[in-house]
């Protein structure tokens, strides 16, 4: 009887599937001048993404990510500007990180799952400017250095 109950457990735990979790999270890229914000879909170790600019164009990238803790780890992307690129990633704490590749533009830079304050940190921006939500939407504004120790 104890055998038949452990089988029947068994066969009833392998049964069961692990629900598969996607998690959402904020992400900024910059290329060249061109600031691309939105949001990362990470499922299992990969992940797809799409960005809109709010530099004032309707340039949108998407693209898709392996995401491990590994150096494997890297993101392709295209936009509808005919900018492509690749960028490798650097995972950082939870499902945060960054990357850096090159594009045809230029360098490029990522970074997802930081707040706001922690990005700014993280990504060098145009002209030493900051990325804000100013009514509603991201914007660009000359980097605060008051209180910057020097």
């Amino acid at each position: 009887m104890r055998l038949l109950l452990l089988s029947l457990v068994l066969i009833t735990s392998s049964c069961v599937s692990t629900p598969r979790v996607n998690l959402n999270v904020f992400t900024v890229a910059v290329a060249g001048q061109q600031v691309l914000v939105g949001e990362s879909i990470s499922f299992g170790g990969r992940g797809s993404f799409e960005l809109q600019s709010i530099n004032g164009d309707p340039t949108t990238c998407t693209g898709r990510y392996t995401y491990r803790r590994l150096p494997k780890s890297k993101a392709k992307f295209n936009c509808t500007n005919g900018n492509k690129g690749t960028v490798k990633l650097l995972a950082g704490e939870g499902m945060s990180g960054t990357g850096k590749g090159m594009s045809a533009s230029g360098q490029v830079q990522i970074a997802f799952g930081f707040s706001l304050p922690e990005l700014n940190r993280q990504i060098t921006f145009p002209s030493n400017t900051e990325l804000v939500i100013v009514n509603n939407r991201y914007s660009l504004v000359p980097k605060d250095t008051s209180n910057d120790k020097s």
